[in-house]
């Protein structure tokens, strides 16, 4: 089989399954036949080697069944950085970088401790040491075994070791009380029942009781005492529950802290922020 007609044969199986299903194609093909984007198009007529023909079927074989492209590449673009990912992690999101641009943007070249809240596969936390120009030093606390595996991993990866220390600890009861300039966290949110199903990625990542707010009910009560005066909390949150999420922080969180927030480049209501008043 000629690589055009392996892209054409992947394209056709993925359309009731993607809704990019030429994209999929080209990418898993890419990836498992070791050709460039260029070389997909350069060496389009040339044959396909059986064991790399067998090896691109697989990958689209499991894309068929309803598997994230990311998982079977086993990696994904985050921040301009490439991240290992598996299923133990949830799949790094585009709209997330805001909280990276926002925390980036607040810390400038100053030097602070960062506190990565919930980090998983580490894309938050990682990005913001490998790019701000001070001396940040990351905290990034996790509570899965297996999701701390890859954070650690991806630590390695971008040689930031230096700049980031792992914690496995469910939010902030392992860091007793020990103080950040900067907490940044994207909990899950997603409200169970409320018509999203995710069949590959971990439930413990993405639901959050049935209005996607259990999680930031045990965060944002402790935000204040873990915040260093003047510091800042930034935290990602569904388009549909701003006035819920406003609501439980104007009784959650005491005179010293100020709340506003934050919306994505689609309009969307996306991020909550917090900053604590140097009262203290």
């Amino acid at each position: 089989m000629k690589v055009t007609e392996l892209i054409s044969f992947g394209e056709s199986g993925l359309k009731e399954t993607s809704d990019t299903p030429r994209l999929d194609a080209k990418v898993l093909i890419s990836s498992a036949i070791n050709f460039s984007d260029t070389e997909l198009i350069t060496r389009d007529k040339e044959e396909v080697e059986e064991v790399l023909l067998e090896r691109a079927r697989t990958f689209l074989g499991r894309r068929k069944s309803g598997e994230p492209v990311a998982y079977i590449l086993g990696e994904k673009e985050f921040w301009g950085l490439s991240f290992k990912v598996t299923p133990a992690v949830l799949i790094p999101r585009p709209e997330t970088e805001q909280l990276v641009e926002l925390a980036l943007e607040w810390i400038g070249d100053r030097d602070v401790r960062v506190l990565d809240l919930g980090a998983g596969s580490g894309c938050i936390g990682v990005s913001i040491a490998k790019n701000a120009p001070g001396k940040v030093l990351v905290t990034a606390v996790e509570r899965s075994k297996d999701a701390l595996l890859v954070l650690e991993e991806n630590i390695k990866r971008h040689s930031v070791d230096a700049k980031v220390t792992t914690l496995q600890s469910h939010w902030f009861e392992g860091l007793g009380v020990e103080r950040f300039d900067c907490i940044i966290s994207n909990p899950p949110y997603v409200e169970i029942g409320g018509g999203i199903g995710v069949d590959h990625e971990p439930d413990e990542a993405l639901f959050a009781g049935e209005d996607g707010l259990d999680d930031y009910r045990e965060i944002l009560p402790q935000i204040e005492e873990h915040l260093n005066p003047r510091g800042i909390f930034y935290g990602e949150f569904g388009s549909t529950q701003l006035s819920r999420l406003a609501l439980f922080a104007e009784g959650a969180l005491g005179l010293d802290c100020e709340v506003s927030f934050h919306r994505d480049l689609a309009g969307l209501d996306r991020v909550i922020e917090i900053r604590k008043e140097s009262r203290e």
